[in-house]
This record gives C-alpha cells, sequence and structure tokens, in this order.
C-alpha cells in the first residue's frame, strides 16, 4: 500500500508531507503514465483512505524504508535481490524513471 501526504505515520517517523508534495512528486514518478486528475484524486484521498482502513481494523503497521527517489528505492531492492547473473523480467508499461534504468541493469 502506498500512502502519503502526512499520514499519523509519517509524522510519528519525523517526516514532514503535504497532499502537494506527495502530487509533485508522484507525478514526476509517474511520467505521465496517470492522468493528472486521477493522481490529485489519489493524493488527496489518501489520508482519508488510510484512516478508513484503520477504522476497519485493518492494521497498517509501519514497515518501510523512506528513500529520497523511487530510483533510490528501485536500485536498493535490485541489488538486494539480485546477484551476479541475475535476470530482471519487469513489465513495459513502468513510469520514465524506472524505463531509463533497465537498459542499465
Amino acid at each position: 500500500m502506498y500512502a502519503g501526504g502526512g499520514t499519523d505515520a509519517q509524522k510519528a517517523a519525523g517526516f514532514d508531507d503535504t497532499v502537494d508534495d506527495m502530487y509533485d512528486y508522484l507525478r514526476l514518478e509517474v511520467d505521465g503514465a496517470v492522468d493528472d486528475d486521477t493522481l490529485r484524486r489519489f493524493c488527496e484521498g489518501s489520508l482519508d483512505d488510510v484512516r478508513w482502513l484503520e477504522a476497519h481494523g485493518v492494521d497498517v503497521p509501519v514497515a518501510a524504508q523512506p528513500f529520497a527517489s523511487g530510483m533510490a528505492a528501485i536500485s536498493s531492492v535490485l541489488l538486494t535481490l539480485c546477484s551476479a547473473g541475475s535476470h530482471v523480467v519487469a513489465p513495459a508499461a513502468v513510469s520514465g524513471a524506472v524505463r531509463s534504468v533497465w537498459p542499465c541493469v
């Protein structure tokens, strides 16, 4: 699950995030793959979505590692899970930033 925009978990971890910051970041990451209006609605609803899940008994554990960018997160996962000779299979429809790294992996 991806949530942001100032969730309680972010605040507890010392992160100052806003809906606008979340939108600006994700807009760069999705590189046009998601319509701006849809992305804005997702970001604006993020806090309410998390609170709704919690109100209905879903335990929303904080089990994440913050990164400065999507590329840092992707690099970390690839370096953790892959070793020399590993093969990575990925869909053709990925964000622009991710798409640019595949030839280098």
